[in-house]
């Protein structure tokens, strides 16, 4: 994705965050038209998103029909949340290095807060705010490591995860719970 150009980076973005927000769902056909009329973005810049999202296997290309938006596997899922918990933790290792009193306050607040939602919930469904705080609650740690690599691959999985609790709300993400 580094490499796209910036219009391909802007039709990339569109689209998937679209895919992960539910917008768009599996077995969802789209084609580049479509996409062009929806986002306002020319054919050529379109196309290299979407090649890079089939790459990516958020898409699935069907000839002379368009793309078909894909569903993770529950293998991908449990993958998912394997390479999740590696990076994490080397995060943690690395956060602990950098960390400063103001960062572990901030984790505090958010925890406490993220705590007193899921303390309200009366289902095993994840609330839509207190999923964004434990994203943010992982992001914190994330930055904190210093390595932006790192944090822009947590981020990456983070988006994952979003996607597939989008598609599939009772997916428990252990995580939620554990801060």
């Amino acid at each position: 994705m580094k490499n796209l150009p910036t219009q391909s980076k802007k039709a990339y973005q569109k689209i998937r965050q679209t895919i992960i927000s539910g917008d768009l769902i599996p077995g969802d056909i789209i084609n580049i038209d479509e996409i062009c009329l929806r986002f306002g973005t020319s054919k050529t810049p379109t196309r290299e998103a979407l090649v890079v999202l089939t790459h990516e296997q958020f898409l699935e290309s069907l000839p002379r029909i368009g793309y078909m938006v894909t569903k993770p596997s529950i293998r991908d899922v449990k993958e998912m949340f394997h390479v999740r918990i590696i990076l994490e933790v080397d995060a943690i290792g690395l956060a602990l290095e950098y960390i400063k009193d103001e960062d572990i306050e901030a984790l505090e607040r958010n925890n406490k807060e993220e705590q007193q939602i899921s303390k309200n919930q009366a289902s095993r469904i994840i609330q839509p705010e207190a999923f964004r705080l434990n994203q943010e609650f992982h992001m914190m740690i994330a930055k904190t490591s210093g390595n932006t690599i790192l944090a822009s691959l947590i981020q990456q999985q983070l988006e994952m995860v979003e996607r597939a609790l989008s598609l599939d709300p009772f997916i428990t993400d252990s995580s939620q719970h554990e801060n």
